[in-house]
């Protein structure tokens, strides 16, 4: 690195470090926010180190949310009516779009949405409990504070802080839902607009499974907010099965340098914290065939009985593909074989299937994937 690169480097380093210090000056000094009663409190500044980020996307970009799901920040929200009577009202909307939207993308991404008469409900909520003298808000407060992702409020009570945690974060929800499920167009139109069509039925499809994922985990047992799990991850921790099998080879987009099923186990093992030793990878199937064909070989070669079922965990779409007598011929058609015994659909989105011992026949035609 030249000397001409460094000197202006060397010079913004020690700019950064006195602004800094300016900087932490000025929030002791009129930071501090107001107590319920008026009264100054004292506050712990941010604090200078990493951020503890369990999920990307989720942390950075709604870090409050992931506040509210501490123990005793949970505990707090739970016994609060309103929140409560909130929290089922908006799940009770959930549930019926499950009923009624078919395909229809722009129901699903309306009943997402929380009215604005929710939305200043749960602001007054959230300012009340940290009036009340038997609640205890700094569960929430506390490591808000020390967050910084909301430092141009730390002047604000500390109900109020979270009341403008809350319309903000909402604000965020809303323009993503109008932004990746209406098509509205972003800040940086070229690079950030949605890749799907949003009038279509695939997209319906697609969100219909998302739905279903939101309301079969955890969702409904932690109550005001948590991430939802993938539904094959809540099928193996129900004990349905002891493994997961992932599959997929380099399939899309052409000559991709990713691999599905690869990607798939990074994000089981560092996204859903399931063990290594439960995942099986299976890398090269390109198609709806050979994702179960090749799945059964495996069952076999890890000496699985045949005759107990696995199952598929899929989208609706897929599923109701995969249960058809349609997708038994192709099977025949493409690979000269059947892979399973027998099957049944159990869900929307779980296929039932016993084992075929005619998967292990090889595919001379498929040289990439025999």
């Amino acid at each position: 690195m030249s000397n001409t690169i460094l000197a202006p480097l060397a010079a913004f380093l020690v700019a950064l470090s006195v602004c800094s210090a300016q900087a932490r000056d000025e929030l002791r000094r009129n930071a501090a926010p107001a107590g319920q009663a008026g009264q100054p409190v004292a506050i712990a500044l941010p604090r200078p180190a990493p951020l503890p980020i369990t999920s990307g996307v989720y942390d950075k970009n709604f870090y409050f949310f992931r506040v509210l799901e501490s123990p005793g920040a949970l505990a707090v929200l739970k016994a609060e009516p309103t929140l409560a009577a909130l929290t089922l009202r908006y799940r009770e909307r959930l549930v019926a779009a499950l009923d009624s939207c078919g395909e229809k993308a722009s129901c699903y991404i309306n009943a997402a949405r929380w009215p604005d008469a929710e939305i200043s409900a749960v602001e007054s909520a959230l300012r009340a409990l940290c009036r009340a003298p038997t609640a205890d808000c700094q569960d929430m407060v506390v490591p808000l504070r020390e967050s910084g992702t909301m430092i141009r409020f730390h002047g604000r009570a500390d109900g109020d802080l979270l009341a403008e945690a809350w319309r903000l974060s909402g604000s965020g929800i809303s323009h993503i839902l109008s932004t990746y499920g209406d098509g509205a167009a972003p800040r940086y139109e070229n690079i950030d607009s949605i890749s799907h069509d949003p009038r279509s039925s695939a997209f319906g499809s697609l969100l219909r499974t998302a739905l279903r994922v939101v309301l079969t985990t955890d969702v409904k047992k932690n109550g005001f907010f948590s991430d939802g799990l993938e539904l094959a991850v809540a099928r193996y921790r129900q004990h349905a099965a002891p493994f997961i099998v992932v599959s997929g080879g380099y399939v899309h987009p052409a000559r991709t340098e990713f691999c599905e099923a690869i990607e798939m186990k990074r994000a089981l093992i560092d996204d859903y914290k399931v063990p290594p030793s439960a995942i099986l990878l299976e890398p090269h199937a390109r198609h709806t065939t050979t994702n179960l064909r090749n799945t059964v070989r495996l069952m076999y070669r890890y000496g699985m009985p045949f005759s107990k079922p696995g199952i598929v965990v899929t989208d609706e779409r897929q599923a109701a593909y995969i249960a058809s007598d349609g997708f038994d011929g192709r099977n025949r058609l493409e690979t000269g074989i059947v892979p399973y015994q027998g099957k049944k659909q159990v869900s929307p989105v779980e296929i039932e299937f016993v084992p075929g011992i005619e998967a292990l026949q090889v595919g001379f035609e498929d040289p990439l994937d025999p």
